[in-house]
């Protein structure tokens, strides 16, 4: 008798049943001993009906397995009836409603959807569909008409996929997730941003509250910098990830310092820079005289491109760094052979019959008009790094590259 035994006292601690009314019906604290052995729950139901003097109601669902399933409950004594339906709608995975006129057995299937009810949700008030977007960055290094290397531009590595905070999720994408919290809602998107769905309070405030605690997550903002600066090549200076004071240390020994900085919500695109536009000629040609230049407009100077991702304790930050400088009294030369024109020669032919004839005829000659010359284009030294980085709380991100100057340092740090 055991078994039976330990059966009572799982009861006594299981959630009573449901009940409908202002209080319990009184069949629910009738005294009753289960003597069930491999009973079927059609004659398990039949009793408790002759039992509370009331009809057993079944939904379809128990009506359909009633003959199959057989039920094993025995109680050493005799005690609430309630209890015992506790322990039977707990052993036999039912649902059971005790109401004044009847008693309701369901599966819990059967009586989650018959709790549901119609829910209208505007994804808008949880900023789904107004995700934060991405915007065209500074293309430093590269000429403005494109071509060229070392630049970078903003959508340069997009990839445009599910992650991608620049693009609205698609509508089956939020259904798929909204059914992963409430199970299968039968949503379905009716206008942008608006879902319709049969749910339960509590489905209702599962959702609600995953909703809002995405946005709070997505609304989660962080501030950046990017140190840009040189050190002599004898100086030593740690790199990679190192703790922040380590970091902020070595920003405040850093020459020709320039700082960027830039604030961005959770898995946004944010980009700052500070630039020069230089309009430099590449090519000349001499035309009739006069002179025909070809110029293209190049810009130097510094700038950031970042995606922070905030995690519990780190960062997942993705960045595209570039910083060019020109290099003082260096050139790059830019030399064509040339591609002379010969001068052209005017003779008259005498024809029979005919009024004189002008032909123009060639004859070799030396470079002039249309000659193209020989342009020297300042020197450039580019560094356009680019990463992904897991940062714990509390530490940045040191880069280290070689530099005219000795050695260039960009720290990426985040600021309180």
């Amino acid at each position: 008798m055991r078994p039976a035994f330990l059966l009572l006292i799982a009861a006594a601690v299981l959630p009573a049943v449901d009940v409908i009314g202002d209080k319990p019906p009184a069949y629910l604290k009738a005294s009753f001993q289960a003597g069930w052995r491999m009973k079927p729950l059609a004659e398990v139901l039949a009793e408790l009906g002759r039992q509370i003097e009331r009809p057993v109601v079944r939904s379809n669902a128990v009506a359909e397995i009633e003959g199959k399933r057989l039920v094993v409950l025995v109680d050493d004594h005799k005690g609430p009836l309630g209890d015992c339906l506790a322990l039977l709608e707990r052993s036999q995975d039912l649902r059971l409603t005790a109401e004044p006129l009847r008693l309701r057995v369901e599966t819990w299937e059967d009586f989650r959807n018959r709790q549901r009810r119609p829910v209208d949700l505007n994804l808008r008030d949880y900023g789904i569909f107004l995700a934060p977007k991405n915007f065209p960055g500074p293309a430093l290094g590269l000429p403005v008409n494109g071509g060229g290397g070392g630049g970078f531009s903003i959508f340069g590595g997009g990839a445009g996929g599910a992650g991608d905070s620049g693009r609205d999720p698609a509508g089956d994408e939020v259904v798929k997730w909204m059914d992963g919290i409430a199970g299968s809602t039968g949503a379905e998107m009716r206008g942008h941003g608006n879902v319709h769905l049969l749910a339960t309070v509590e489905e209702e405030n599962a959702l609600r509250a995953a909703l809002a605690e995405r946005l709070a997550r997505q609304t989660r903002r962080s501030s950046w910098q990017a140190v840009f600066g040189t050190l002599a090549s004898g100086d030593a200076l740690p790199s990679g990830v190192v703790p922040q004071a380590a970091a902020i240390a070595l920003a405040a020994r850093l020459d020709r310092r320039q700082v960027l900085s830039v604030q961005a919500l959770n898995n946004q695109r944010v980009s700052a820079d500070n630039r020069r536009e230089q309009t430099q000629v590449t090519d000349l040609d001499i035309v009739g005289g006069g002179y025909d230049p070809r110029t293209e407009t190049v810009r130097t100077g510094r700038a950031m491109d970042i995606i922070p991702r905030l995690g519990f304790g780190f960062t997942q930050i993705g960045y595209h760094l570039a910083w060019v400088d020109p290099i003082d009294g260096a050139f790059a030369t830019f030399t064509d052979p040339g591609h002379p024109t010969p001068p052209t020669a005017v003779t008259r032919v005498e024809k029979a019959g005919d009024k004189e004839t002008t032909t123009t005829s060639t004859t070799p000659g030396q470079s002039g008009s249309g000659s193209r010359q020989t342009i020297a284009l300042p020197a450039e030294w580019n560094w356009t790094p680019r990463g992904e980085s897991w940062l714990p709380g509390g530490s940045s991100l040191v880069l280290v590259a070689e530099h005219p100057a000795g050695r260039a340092v960009i720290i990426l740090m985040e600021t309180p």
